[in-house]
């Protein structure tokens, strides 16, 4: 338990209900200033680019909700329906803001949600792809590495730990984190493409056109995977092919 005395008025709670009855209020204060921030003077003061993320933000609070009541219509565990529709929040912002492009509000705002549900490995393996779109590749590796201690098998984190470590230049580490990923998903045509680069960057072409081939076997209209092939090819001397694929 934690206490605090001021004079002769005292409040004495346990850990748990720092975190969820003090901690909590002010991070949701906190989001909500931020949400009047962008309604007054950000990109949100238009009404008229108010109306989507205000029905999103509906549904986002409604349907996890009615999922919830529909799994536990009733006993004690009926009251926890306001749990599912609030620890999501600082994820969905940050992930929003790096759609916007605003990459550090996008990181803080993740780096909240983590705070919040710090088992969650998407939190973590979407932060890592934010780091490495950054090109902060050792932050990124270290967030992959959690992750995948939460889920071993969460295929995203080896696909973004395969990024981080051939932005290092540790290519044949990445061949194998990639490889890792592709076994718990076969059709994951993003980490074809990306073994296929640090295939290519350790001098394979071959290999590396055939990983590109499944990647566009896969996602035929991957264009990153067509222009990758392309140079493959063409690294493999078979000048012919590479025109072809690029065209």
């Amino acid at each position: 338990d934690i206490s605090v005395h001021i004079g002769r008025w005292s409040l004495d709670m346990d850990l748990d209900h720092w975190v969820n009855d003090g901690l909590m209020v002010i991070f949701f204060f906190v989001i909500g200033l931020e949400l009047r921030h962008e309604m007054s003077v950000g990109d949100l003061r238009k009404r008229r680019k108010l109306i989507l993320p205000a029905m999103c933000g509906i549904g986002g609070l409604v349907i996890p909700a009615l999922l919830y009541l529909a799994v536990n219509p009733s006993g004690g565990a009926a009251h926890g329906w306001g749990v599912v529709i609030g620890t999501d929040t600082a994820f969905l912002l940050g992930a929003l803001a790096f759609q916007a492009g605003q990459v550090k509000t996008a990181i803080d705002l993740i780096g909240r949600a983590i705070a919040v549900r710090p088992g969650a490995p998407e939190y973590w393996s979407n932060l890592a792809a934010i780091l490495n779109y950054q090109m902060q590749f050792d932050r990124a590796g270290t967030a992959c590495a959690e992750a995948l201690r939460l889920d071993p098998d969460y295929a995203d984190a080896y696909l973004h730990l395969g990024n981080a470590l051939r932005g290092k230049n540790e290519n044949e580490k990445a061949v194998s984190a990639f490889q890792q990923g592709i076994a718990l998903r076969p059709v994951f045509p993003e980490a074809f493409n990306g073994m296929g680069s640090a295939l290519l960057t350790q001098g394979r072409p071959a290999e590396a056109a055939e990983a590109y081939r499944q990647a566009i076997t896969q996602r035929p209209a991957f264009a990153e995977a067509l222009s990758n092939l392309g140079a493959a090819l063409h690294s493999a001397g078979r000048l012919d092919d590479a025109i072809a694929a690029y065209r």
